[in-house]
C-alpha cells in the first residue's frame, strides 16, 4: 500500500495562486499588460486563458491530494468491512472514480482551449503577414502601372 502513495503533490511554479483574477494579475505584473493596439483582444483572451489554466491546474492539484487521503480511507476501510459494507464501499470507489474520469475530461477541455488559442495565435500572425504581402503587392503594382517599362532587348 506504501507504494500507492503519489508524492508529487506540487503543483509547482505559480502554485499558489488561488483564482484566475490573481493569477491574471500575477501574469500582467510579470509578462506586462496589454496596450492598446489591433492585437489587444488577442493579447487579452490570452492572458485570461492563460490564468483560468494556471489556476485549474492548481486546483486540480489540490483535488488530487485530497484523493490520495480519500483512497488511503478506503483501502483501509477495505479491511475491516462486512461482505455487505464491501458492497457499498466498492460503490462509494466507483462513483469516486467517475468524478475522476470527468475531471480528467475537464483537464483535456483545458488543454485543448489553449492549444486552441495558440493555433489561433499563430493563424492571426500569418493572417497579418498575408495582409502585408497583399499591401505591399497592391502597391508595387500601382507604381508600375505609372512606370513606362518597354521590354525590347538592347541592341550591343
Amino acid at each position: 500500500m506504501i507504494r500507492t502513495l503519489d508524492p508529487n503533490i506540487d503543483p509547482g511554479i505559480y502554485g499558489d495562486w488561488a483564482s484566475s483574477g490573481e493569477a491574471l494579475r500575477h501574469l500582467q505584473a510579470i509578462y506586462g499588460t496589454v496596450k492598446n493596439n489591433p492585437d489587444s483582444r488577442v493579447q487579452r483572451d490570452t492572458d485570461q486563458s492563460v490564468a483560468e489554466a494556471i489556476t485549474f491546474s492548481n486546483d486540480l492539484y489540490r483535488w488530487t491530494k485530497e484523493l490520495d487521503e480519500l483512497s488511503e480511507q478506503i483501502k483501509t476501510a477495505s479491511h475491516s468491512v462486512s461482505p455487505g459494507g464491501a458492497s457499498k464501499l466498492t460503490a462509494q470507489t466507483l462513483g469516486v472514480m467517475i468524478q475522476v474520469m470527468n475531471q480528467n475530461l475537464r483537464a483535456q477541455a483545458v488543454t485543448m482551449k489553449v492549444t486552441s488559442l495558440a493555433l489561433a495565435n499563430q493563424n492571426k500572425r500569418n493572417k497579418d503577414e498575408s495582409e502585408s504581402f497583399l499591401d505591399a503587392n497592391r502597391a508595387l503594382k500601382q507604381a508600375m502601372k505609372s512606370e513606362k517599362i518597354q521590354f525590347q532587348v538592347p541592341r550591343f
